[in-house]
Parts: structure tokens; sequence; C-alpha cells
């Protein structure tokens, strides 16, 4: 038997009380923990992402380092209120705000963020709750972001108005990499992405971090993905995409539709895709989709 990550994490989420959740569950606390849970392709969330230099999440990797674990890298850098920033963004990035605001960039090009609701600062939320606040911002321009403004209430009574992030420079970060590969399915099956690198190396999911460079984000064992494969500096030789049909459940009785998406210069101005659509009928179905020569 398999004990994935993804099976932890769902054990965890089993923990809820009213929207809140325990510590250790996917939790949603700030901005950072959002825009982890959205960049991890809704799979990995850490309660209270922080940077080292806040001692409140002194003992926790920031958020930039957990966004370089999973591939991103600050592709650019943003100055505050430049002309023309939001055509600089991708679906995928993440942006990241000084040391105190972050947010996902969605299929629509356009920036959701989470914003710590007032009078609940430090509540922990399922990230479904998260996103049913009025402080979750969906679908918002960098200028949106930008010129977001908090209102309340000081402790002497006055009310005051303020916009946190208007003179902030923005990062943004970008999955780059020679090649990526994502696999989703349209069953509750359990489908492994395969990648046959140079040197006889196979990357799946008892081999997720390969010599060569190449990483395998997640293992989805009941579906329907997506599992995500990128070397960011290919060796030279032939890269061999294969799918692999680990178990179908006897409740599903129709084939399983693979759709692979093979990207090369991921991230970079040369990005180049190509979508094949592959069927898996029986547990232990191997299936070569492409060859790709570097």
């Amino acid at each position: 038997m398999r004990i994935t990550f993804k099976s932890v994490v769902l054990a965890a989420a089993a923990v809820t009380v009213f929207g809140a959740v325990a510590p250790s569950a996917q939790a949603i606390t700030w901005c950072h923990d959002y825009t982890l849970w959205e960049a991890s392709a809704r799979k990995i969330n850490e309660n209270q992402v922080g940077p080292r230099t806040d001692p409140r999440h002194a003992s926790r990797p920031g958020l930039r380092e957990r966004l370089t674990a999973l591939g991103f890298q600050c592709v650019k850098t943003l100055g505050p209120l430049a002309p023309g920033a939001d055509g600089e963004l991708k679906p995928g990035d993440a942006i990241i705000l000084g040391e105190a605001h972050s947010g996902f960039v969605n299929r629509q090009k356009r920036i959701d963020h989470f914003v710590q609701t007032p009078g609940a600062v430090g509540v922990a939320r399922t990230p479904e709750d998260a996103m049913r606040q009025p402080n979750y911002h969906g679908g918002q321009t960098l200028v949106d972001v930008w010129n977001f403004t908090r209102e309340g209430t000081a402790a002497n009574g006055t009310t005051f108005r303020v916009t946190p992030y208007r003179n902030t420079p923005v990062e943004v970060w970008r999955r780059v990499g020679d090649l990526r590969v994502t696999v989703t399915w349209n069953t509750a099956t359990d489908v492994d992405l395969w990648v046959l690198e140079p040197n006889n190396t196979r990357c799946f999911y008892g081999n997720s971090r390969t010599r060569n460079g190449g990483h395998l984000f997640q293992d989805v064992t009941a579906g329907f993905g997506p599992e995500e494969y990128q070397m960011t500096k290919a060796p030279a030789g032939e890269y061999v995409i294969k799918v692999h049909m680990y178990s179908r459940p006897a409740s599903v009785r129709t084939p399983t539709q693979v759709t692979v998406v093979v990207t090369r210069n991921a991230g970079t101005p040369q990005e180049v895709s190509q979508t094949y659509n592959v069927t898996l009928t029986n547990r232990s179905d191997l299936v070569e989709v492409c060859k790709e020569r570097f």
C-alpha cells in the first residue's frame, strides 16, 4: 500500500469545526497560506506560512522557500503601479508584494488573494471557508491590489483608511523549465505519470526527484489529477512520457480518459505546448504518450 502526501492531507482535513480547522490540517490563516494552496494545485498547505524574519512564523519555511520547492522562480519584479503590469502576468503565477501580501493568478490572468478578516486575525479556516469571507478577493487586477483599501477603528476610537500595498513592488513567481508535463483524468482512479529520462532514469511516484533534476510534484491516488513533472534544465537526451493505470476500483465501469499537456520552455516567451489524449481501460495499462528530445 502506498501512503502518500495526499492521503495524509485528507486525513488531517477531516478535523473541521464550522469552517475552522486544526492547525495541522489544510488551513488558511493569511494571504501566503492561500497563495501556497493555489500554487500547489490546491494540494499543499502549511498553516501560517511566513517569512523567517517574522517571529510568528520563525519555525516555518517562508512562501518564497515553498514556491522554490514547487519549481517556481522569481522571473521579474514590477515597480508600484507600473504601466502595463497586468500584461506581464500569466495564469499560474504567484505574486508577492514585499513581505506583507501575496496572491495567485487565475486562468483569466486576474489575481485571487485573501486578506485576513478584520476581527478574526489568526483564525485558521478551511480553504473553502476562506474563499467565502468578505476579504477574499477574486479576479482583481494588479492595480486593484495596489489600491486595496483597509478601513477600521483605532484603539482611541478614531477611524482610519489606508492603502497598505500602494507603494510596494511586486515579485512575479513562475514555474520555469525546459520540460513540463501535466496529467489529468476523468475517473476516480489512480493514474500515474512516468517520465523516462536519459541514462534510464525513471521519474515516478517511487522516485519523485531524480539526479538529473526531474521532479514529480504530486502523486494523486484517487483521481482526477493533476500530476505534474518538471525538468528545469534538461540534460541532453530523450525523454519518454508514459501514463500508467496503477489501480482501478470495481465501481469504475468506463474507460479513463487521460489528458497530457507537454510544455517546452515553460514560463518563457518561447513556451510551446502540445496536448495528447490517451485512454486507459484496465489496471496496469501502460501507454507511451510521446518522446521529447533535448
